[in-house]
């Protein structure tokens, strides 16, 4: 439990993963302490974009918010459509893996041996409004080792990215997964070790 002090008083921050996902994040910000009344804000915070409200009803009513979190937190947040966001791509499946076979990752993960030799970065959009490219940027620590291009056409696509592996590439690594304009899509991070 964290304490910060605002332009209205004392606040306690708690965090809780809501569901399985650990892009859907829920901050409970507790009691405005004046000296009026009492307030609860809520943060809610999907992937990169985060909403903020002070909810019009007692605070009994939290447990409906939730209860309706929990619903919305079955499925990963930067797989939900946004329906004003016409002309973008919508990433349904990303994930680091062993192997692409027939548009499916194999032993996907986050830890990976170094004795497997190559590793590969799984995406799949739909739908896709308007042909793309995205980029698969492979950063080892915060160095960029690898850009690959994807052309991605309507009205779904799939593809993958492969980086080989050497014997010095233990360690920390990402990628991220953009557009040509800079707009990321989402972030896998994993680790490559003895």
């Amino acid at each position: 439990m964290k304490e910060l002090y605002g332009l209205f008083g004392k606040y306690s921050l708690q965090e809780a993963t809501i569901g399985d996902s650990p892009h859907f994040i829920l901050y409970i910000l507790g009691y405005c302490l004046t000296h009026r009344s009492h307030s609860l804000l809520f943060l809610m915070h999907f992937g990169d974009l985060m909403f903020a409200f002070t909810p019009a009803f007692k605070p009994h009513s939290v447990l409906s918010i939730l209860l309706l979190s929990s619903v919305l937190a079955g499925a990963p947040s930067f797989l939900q459509a946004d329906e004003n966001d016409t002309g973008v791509p919508h990433l349904t499946q990303a994930a680091i893996c062993e192997k692409v076979i027939d548009l499916k990752a194999i032993n996907s993960g986050v830890v990976f041996p170094i004795r497997i030799g190559e590793l590969s970065c799984f995406t799949f959009f739909d739908p896709v409004p308007e042909p793309v490219t995205l980029i698969h940027h492979w950063y080892y620590y915060d160095r960029l080792m690898e850009r690959i291009w994807i052309p991605v056409r309507p009205p779904r696509w799939g593809a993958h990215s492969t980086l080989h592996l050497r014997a010095t590439d233990k360690g920390a690594w990402r990628v991220e997964i953009a557009d040509s304009e800079g707009h990321v899509f989402h972030i896998l991070r994993f680790s490559v070790v003895e």
